[in-house]
């Protein structure tokens, strides 16, 4: 939301955090699926030289493809979902998951960090070694991670598919290697840009000096300027001033009251950056009842803020892609 901006928080920082947060979750699916298919434990226990034959169903997902062996279960829509199952291994059950969020190319830091909540979920205890390696997923640079502890075997992969997150984790015997390596060769990404996890009902015109920063609702502009923007929810019949002046980070100084640019409220004023108070303009206007564009035009290094202003004077709503939600 709107307080975020002040921390001026990088995109590979919030897809980590993102990931760390995803991966208790992913830990509490994987370890769920085992109690949905009770009836093939007792069978799980065949020798690791006669491998268990596993049949691969190609999976079609929102703007992706995968094969996945199994049962598999299907949830969420274009920006954020996942699948998950359970199929035989070698010596025990293989538990699998793939989920998408909004986010961008990860590094072997946060594969660790995902793999650290995993096994501290479902591996009690445990010490694995631990190996990362580049990897090719839906043409796009990725990461796998190896985990390994005695007969257990753990892999997470992870990629970018257009402007979201992929994580693929693959838990269980030695089979979880084939497995998720199956998954992975088989993963292909066709993202629908107008279906982006980042589209937006709010819109600006075309310019080549104003280019969307990736994975973000910021546009990078000449130098350190930059608009950031957002839609939200209004409460009650307020006025767009009164609504923007409730919902901005409390830091955020605005000259009272607005003024007026165009059909848009227009607020100059500052926020902190290294306790130091930079300038900044903001521009709001309603969209439908109840949701207000706002758009904030920034740079710190305090230069003249005019050609931003200009630029965020041309957004306007379009209609929102609920499909993304």
């Amino acid at each position: 939301m709107f307080e975020s901006f002040a921390t001026r928080e990088t995109p590979k920082r919030a897809w980590s955090r993102r990931l760390r947060g995803l991966a208790a979750a992913l830990a509490l699916a994987l370890a769920a699926t085992t109690a949905l298919y009770p009836s093939w434990l007792p069978s799980c226990s065949s020798s690791k030289s006669q491998p268990t034959a596993r049949v691969y169903t190609a999976i079609a997902l929102p703007g992706m493809a995968i094969d996945a062996p199994g049962t598999v279960v299907k949830e969420g829509g274009y920006a954020k979902g996942g699948i998950h199952g359970v199929t035989r291994g070698d010596a025990r059950l293989n538990r699998f998951e793939v989920a998408w969020n909004p986010g961008g190319d990860a590094d072997d830091a946060t594969a660790r960090a995902i793999a650290s909540a995993m096994v501290a979920k479902l591996w009690s205890g445990a010490t694995p070694s631990i190996t990362t390696h580049a990897v090719d997923i839906g043409g796009h640079p990725g990461t796998r991670l190896l985990a390994q502890q005695g007969d257990r075997v753990m892999v997470i992969a992870l990629a970018a598919c257009g402007e979201r997150g992929i994580p693929l984790i693959v838990e269980g015997d030695a089979a979880a290697a084939e497995i998720a390596d199956h998954m992975i060769a088989s993963f292909t990404c066709t993202p629908d840009p107008s279906k982006d996890v980042f589209a937006s009902e709010i819109a600006f015109a075309a310019s080549p000096s104003w280019q969307r920063r990736a994975h973000t609702q910021v546009f990078d502009g000449p130098d350190e300027l930059d608009v950031r923007y957002v839609g939200f929810d209004g409460t009650g019949a307020d006025s767009v001033a009164d609504q923007v002046q409730r919902y901005v980070a409390k830091d955020y100084q605005l000259t009272t009251p607005s003024s007026s640019r165009g059909d848009k409220a227009f607020w100059t004023g500052t926020r902190p950056v290294d306790g130091k108070p930079v300038p900044i303009a903001v521009l709001a206007w309603r969209c439908t009842e109840p949701r207000i564009a706002m758009a904030v035009v920034d740079d710190p290094t305090g230069r003249a803020l005019d050609e931003g202003v200009a630029f965020a004077s041309t957004g306007h709503c379009v209609a929102p892609d609920h499909s993304n939600e």
